[in-house]
Parts: structure tokens; sequence; C-alpha cells
């Protein structure tokens, strides 16, 4: 029986990104399928805002989300797996596009008003809070619930992932879901300074 290989870590995608950023066509190619996230993190996040963003919109947004990924490889320093790094450009991308949605409504219905910024949720912080939480987590346990809530995969494609049984997976799946709450109470707790 083969050993299923291990998902990168964040060295590694550090490696990834820096060979990719001299030209190495398989780092380049690797890159890009793992950059197929972006559209499930911006249809994700346009769900969860109520959906403001239409279909096309999205697709020129991912464009949009994914050159600018491209144009800042170079300050990836592997703090992050590297999804988590991309998913922060993707909800401050899409943040952006509301704003901008939001600010052409105002000016299109009443042009004589100042359209004013609209009020910031807890939304951006609870994101960050739960981002940094995930990241305190031991890998094997942020990888799991990155593939499962990050892609989308069913317990069934995790665990033929991992060469595990689907019961295994879901057993692991829910202590991480459990180490993830007690990791970001405590970050809640430790105070993060204000």
């Amino acid at each position: 029986m083969r050993p299923s290989a291990p998902r990168p870590t964040a060295p590694d995608d550090t490696g990834l990104t820096k060979a990719a950023l001299l030209g190495n066509q398989q780092a380049i190619d690797s890159l890009a399928q793992r950059l197929e996230c972006v559209p499930r993190f911006l249809r994700c996040c346009n769900a969860r805002t109520g959906a403001p963003l239409a279909a096309e919109d999205l697709r020129d947004l991912a464009q949009d989300v994914l050159a600018l990924v491209w144009s800042k490889l170079d300050s990836y320093r592997g703090e992050s797996a590297l999804e988590t790094w991309v998913y922060r450009f993707c909800y401050l991308q899409l943040k952006n596009a509301i704003r901008r949605l939001r600010r052409t409504s105002v000016e299109l219905e009443q042009p004589d008003l100042v359209a004013e910024e609209p009020t910031t949720t807890s939304g951006g912080d609870e994101t960050e809070h739960l981002l940094r939480s995930l990241d305190r987590l031991p890998a094997a346990d942020a990888d799991l619930l990155r593939n499962k809530n990050f892609d989308d995969l069913t317990f069934e494609q995790i665990a033929r992932r991992c060469s595990q049984s689907v019961n295994t997976i879901k057993s692991r799946y829910y202590r991480a879901l459990d180490r993830l709450r007690l990791s970001m109470r405590t970050l809640s707790h430790d105070g993060d300074p204000q």
C-alpha cells in the first residue's frame, strides 16, 4: 500500500511560490491549480454577505483577485497556508467591490447626496479571528478543516485523499472543530491589542 502524500505545509508553499516566481513551469502549474480556490472563496463570501454581486461580477472579480495575488506573490512569507493567505485577498476585494456597488447605487438614486462610507461590521474582524485561530491549530487539523470548508470536499473525498475510513475522517473533523472553537476562545481571552 502506497502512503498518501501529505498536503503541503506553509514552508512547502513558500518554496512553491519562490519556484513559480523563478519561472519553474511545474511550480506555476501547481500554483495555478491551488489558486482554483479563488472563485469558491468569492462565492462563499458573497453568499455570506447576502449575495450582492451577480455571478458575472464574481467571475470578473476572480480574475482581478488572481492578478492581484500573482502581483503580490513575492510578499508571501509562509506564515499561514497559501489558501489562507489567498482567502484574505478574496475577502478584501469582495468587500471593496460591494462598497463600490453601494456607492454607485447611492449616486445613481440620489445624485445630489454624497455617498456615505458603508458602516463596517465585525464580519471582517470575525474572519480575521477565525483565520488566526485556524493557523494556531496543528497542521493536520487545519488542513482537514480547510479541505471540508474551503475546498468543499466531502468526507468521502477527504478519506480517499488521506487513505483513511470515512468514520475516522468524520471523528478527526469534529475533534478539529472542537480544537478550533477552543483556539478561538483562547485567542479572544488572550486579548489582541486594541
